[in-house]
């Protein structure tokens, strides 16, 4: 472990002033947007004296920006010296300067189990921070650990997400006030939000009654405080509501929230204004050779993690368990696929018991405000695969043609849609998918007789890859960029969501 001192060597002085200028860069870009992406950020020092380094405060967005890039702007902006290795892939944030008590936090020889994490969105990423793609309405907690991991709700053998009660919708309030500069207007409810923020082994409901409080406060004036809650108005005027991180109301009213982003710990999706309902069965009788399945519930996160597939999936503020949205994200760039900004969808996932080897139908009833005007053959239905990719399912324009991989949008009577139809804002749908068990959609390989079902939707741009492909991406600071660029995954950071807290 190579010594930390305070004064940076040349060599890295430099390397950190090229990137400061390439933050300014992309802030000058995001300037010239009218709608800018957020994210929320704080540095944790808990473990060592229960303070903050960095208390919570809102951070704008460029599009395409990384972890690395929004931890390294804000310590610059803030004159905080720290020590890191490399960039990108392989940045590793060694040491952090802590002010209150004039050292650096990081590995040492004497406690080689201390160091630097990182959480996005309540979960542990398993990449560099330099690697990691952010979205409007994450939230990102760098919080030191002595203890690798074990004192802070995660370990390096077990990335994802945190053991601890989730903060991120507290976080996401605080950093709104914080950033507003309106704290005096909550008096003791900030106080006390705070109190909550920095006990180690807060619970749920001390997280809950924290938000509460927020929500009681009053201003001098006698008004309700002021501020856009995650939830509220979004950056591109999407319906107001409340979201938990990356989540449906109470966080996140749809399917797996459903406004344009990602949900809980991924993010949030396009806001139908109304929850997914799961049926039992399908509005219709199913074609010879597919059944409903039996014993139809919601995925729950244990599933998932005894698949070993936790890290793919994300909780809405319904409890839903949804693909998450940074996995989505990587996905679909893997997949040489492009989606328009503002259409992702996530739907909640649904288990089913059904015959080994058969095909079963899942039916969800929701709403599609969020693509009103546009073709259901344009509204793309994507399913996670177990090797982390996705797939394009078919659509089918009617029941007999309904088979593995593929679906059918009925209307509430049970009506079979045409793929010319548009979607109406105010009416009620259901997607009926069919997957078969064991399948590579069936995200349960690993029992027989069982299928896990969770779908996202999406418009895809024009010009996208053939599913399956491989694809790549690059970046730079050109404020005239546009055309395939502006129509890229990487404008998902930029593009409208359901925020975090209330």
């Amino acid at each position: 472990m190579r010594r930390i001192v305070n004064r940076m060597k040349a060599g890295k002085f430099l390397r950190l002033l090229i990137l400061a200028s390439v933050a300014l860069c992309a802030a000058t870009l995001s300037l010239a947007q009218a709608d800018a992406a957020q994210v929320a950020v704080t540095v944790e020092k808990f473990t060592e004296d229960g303070e903050f380094i960095v208390e919570p405060l809102l951070i704008p967005l460029p599009w395409n920006q990384t972890a690395e890039k929004v931890t390294v702007d804000l310590l610059l902006s803030k004159s905080i010296n720290f020590d890191s290795n490399d960039t990108g892939e392989s940045f590793y944030l060694v040491a952090i300067y802590d002010p209150l008590n004039g050292k650096y936090l990081g590995m040492s020889k004497k406690n080689t189990m201390a160091g630097w994490m990182i959480t996005v969105n309540n979960v542990f990423i398993g990449t560099s921070a330099g690697a990691h793609t952010l979205y409007d309405g994450d939230v990102i907690r760098w919080q030191y650990t002595k203890e690798l991991g074990n004192d802070i709700g995660g370990n390096p053998d077990a990335l994802g997400v945190s053991k601890k009660a989730d903060k991120d919708s507290l976080v996401w309030k605080v950093a709104e006030i914080n950033s507003a500069g309106n704290k005096s207007a909550y008096d003791s409810a900030y106080t006390s939000a705070m109190s909550v923020l920095k006990n180690l082994n807060a619970t749920a409901a001390q997280i809950s009654s924290a938000l509460d409080a927020f929500n009681k406060a009053v201003t001098p004036a006698g008004t309700t405080p002021g501020g856009t809650t995650p939830g509220g108005t979004t950056p591109v005027g999407t319906t107001p509501g409340d979201t938990t991180p990356g989540g449906t109301t109470p966080e996140e009213p749809t399917p797996d929230g459903t406004t344009p982003g990602y949900t809980t710990p991924g993010g949030t999706t396009p806001d139908t204004g109304t929850e997914a309902e799961i049926w039992d069965e399908p509005p219709y009788t199913p074609p010879s050779g597919i059944e409903a399945g039996r014993e139809t519930r919601p995925a729950v996160m244990s599933d998932m993690e005894a698949l070993g597939l936790g890290g793919y999936m994300a909780i809405n503020g319904n409890g839903d368990v949804t693909v998450s949205g940074s996995a989505f994200a990587d996905a679909i760039a893997a997949s040489g696929i492009e989606v328009d900004a503002g259409t992702v969808t996530l739907l909640p996932a649904v288990s089913k018991k059904a015959a080994q080897g058969s095909t079963v139908v899942f039916t969800t009833k929701l709403r599609l405000d969020a693509y009103a005007g546009k073709t259901l053959s344009s509204v793309s239905v994507f399913k996670m695969k177990t090797d982390g990719t996705v797939g394009t399912l078919a659509m089918a324009s009617t029941i007999g043609q309904l088979a593995a991989g593929s679906y059918v949008w009925t209307d509430a009577e049970g009506n079979i849609m045409q793929p010319s139809q548009e979607a109406v804002s105010g009416m009620e749908y259901s997607i009926n998918i069919a997957i078969r068990d064991d399948s590579e959609y069936d995200l349960d390989r690993a029992n027989p007789g069982t299928v896990l079902d969770p779908p996202v939707l999406a418009v895809e741009s024009v010009g996208s890859g053939p599913t399956g492909g491989a694809g790549g991406g690059g970046g730079g600071c050109d404020a005239g960029a546009s055309g395939v660029l502006a129509l890229s995954l990487a404008a998902l950071a930029s593009v409208t969501v359901r925020r975090r807290g209330k």
